[in-house]
């Protein structure tokens, strides 16, 4: 499941407008099981113009390059205020260029903000967003992204930005696979980042395991706790651990869980050489490397580093 969002970015790219703060709130609500799950997101940023009075027009992503293009529903409730007023937005098609390479246009809110000599200006940005769109009946972890890198196109760095993730009440640190940019915290079942001078080079992200795919590595774990001497445990626990591959393929990062499933099917191999279900997996597990390597998402280095240091989940039920 792919929950998406972004950071306004200016129209011109030789702006002399400074982003000094951002703040980001985005709240999961609603169930699962029952479909309804939806995000709200509050956006809130405050600008400084460095030169001469200008006229900025101003863009907010409605849609992402590629993949994510096809993996959110619409916004709902998009709202700008400027200076604490509503302001009318217009829908456009833009090429979404922060990365530096621009891309085939993509939906763009955009709307003109006006700012004297070294004035300062508030924007505020909210929408609602459903997540069940293109989401299968039983999703193994569900992703949420926020384009960070649109903020990069103002002049100089961020001041400061505050991003602060509500999920889910069942959502714990247990269940995350993989957040960045680096240094979040984890409060409740929220993730807090705060961030100083900051120059976005790459997105938000964060994956996390579903209660009911938490729920599966659990019974795993307690399998090979009872019998660690049982390549079929040691298999099911590999097997687990694979069904969080997705994120090589969907945000070209190595997944926590890359490492551990490898050794838990080399350990499986290592009791009983002629595990024939473990010498299978592994062979699935090496075509589907090498096609990783083919589309890019992986290198060696990236793929030296998962096998050979990921961290290892506890082993919450071994005696």
């Amino acid at each position: 499941m792919y929950m998406s969002g972004k950071t306004l970015a200016p129209g011109d790219p030789e702006t002399p407008i400074v982003m000094e703060w951002e703040r980001v709130e985005a709240e999961v609500s609603g169930s699962l099981e029952a479909r309804s799950l939806e995000v709200k997101v509050t956006a809130s940023f405050r600008f400084r113009n460095t030169a001469a009075a200008v006229d900025q027009i101003t863009g907010f992503p409605a849609q992402g390059p590629g993949f994510f293009t096809f993996y959110r529903d619409d916004m709902k409730d998009f709202l700008v205020r400027v200076n604490g007023k509503a302001t009318q937005v217009r829908e456009v098609g833009l090429p979404f260029s922060s990365s530096g390479h621009p891309t085939e246009p993509v939906r763009w809110y955009v709307w003109d903000m006006a700012l004297g000599a070294q004035a300062t200006a508030s924007v505020e940005v909210g929408y609602r967003q459903s997540l069940m769109g293109f989401v299968p009946p039983d999703p193994d972890f569900l992703v949420f992204h926020y384009v960070l890198t649109t903020g990069a196109m103002w002049k100089g760095p961020i001041g400061r930005a505050e991003i602060a993730l509500k999920l889910p009440p069942w959502f714990t640190e247990d269940h995350l696979l993989m957040a960045q940019p680096r240094g979040y915290r984890v409060a409740g079942s929220a993730l807090l980042w705060e961030l100083s001078d900051f120059e976005p080079a790459a997105d938000m992200a964060v994956s996390f395991m579903t209660p009911r795919s938490y729920a599966r590595l659990e019974a795993a774990w307690r399998a090979v706790a009872a019998s660690p001497r049982d390549p079929a445990a040691r298999l099911r626990l590999a097997q687990e651990y694979d069904r969080f591959k997705g994120d090589v393929y969907t945000l070209g990062e190595v997944p926590r869980f890359l490492g551990p499933a490898v050794a838990e099917a080399e350990d499986a191999l290592r009791i009983d050489p002629r595990h024939v279900p473990a010498l299978l997996w592994m062979g699935s597990r090496y075509e589907r490397e090498a096609q990783a390597f083919r589309w890019g998402f992986l290198d060696n280095g990236s793929l030296e580093k998962a096998t050979a240091s990921a961290e290892l989940p506890p082993r919450k039920f071994e005696n």
